[in-house]
């Protein structure tokens, strides 16, 4: 209890997704830290199972380190069930859920007591997925084809621990530092 003094509870907000002619609305858990801003910033990104209590209490754990935390919640507006059964009905698109994230960053970029160019990304499972894919190259380039409108500077950097499914990602390039934990 003491470790958590001095940081506010998590806030329910929602935003606009970055995907373009068709933005949807996204709802995340954000936590301020205590004390003056700008502060630096994290997008968490869900796994397949969604937003989740462990999640939630990363977030308080950043917030008494400094940090703003902001939980996306890519599944719940979604009407969508946490499921991480391969195929599964209720998969959305990885493209749906890096729009979320560049939203995520949008909406963080926009806040006064926000550092712009130190919002970072890290990603659980599959949100791992997200998180590399929000600091690689082609991916951002396959983002921008698509006429997604990146925040600048973009990501910071990113982590994405015990990332599933990201073969494709490996050859590839990442443009700011990324920290991958297996």
């Amino acid at each position: 209890a003491a470790a958590l003094a001095g940081c506010a509870g998590p806030t329910r907000i929602t935003y606009q997704n970055v995907t373009p002619d068709k933005p949807e609305t996204i709802s995340a858990m954000v936590t301020r830290p205590s004390g003056p801003g700008p502060s630096p910033a994290e997008v968490i990104m869900h796994g397949c199972g969604g937003l989740s209590p462990p999640l939630l209490r990363w977030a308080r754990w950043f917030a008494v380190r400094g940090y703003i935390r902001m939980g996306v919640d890519s599944f719940g507006p979604r009407k969508v069930k946490g499921d991480c059964a391969p195929e599964s009905p209720d998969d959305i698109p990885v493209t749906a859920r890096l729009d979320d994230a560049f939203g995520a960053l949008r909406w963080l970029q926009s806040q006064p007591d926000v550092r712009k160019d130190r919002v970072g990304i890290i990603g659980y499972s599959q949100g791992g997925v997200d998180a590399m894919s929000a600091v690689n190259g082609p991916s951002l380039e396959r983002a921008a084809r698509r006429g997604v409108k990146i925040p600048e500077p973009g990501f910071a950097a990113g982590v994405g621990v015990y990332p599933g499914g990201c073969r494709s990602l490996f050859p590839q390039l990442a443009v700011k530092p990324l920290l991958v934990v297996i």
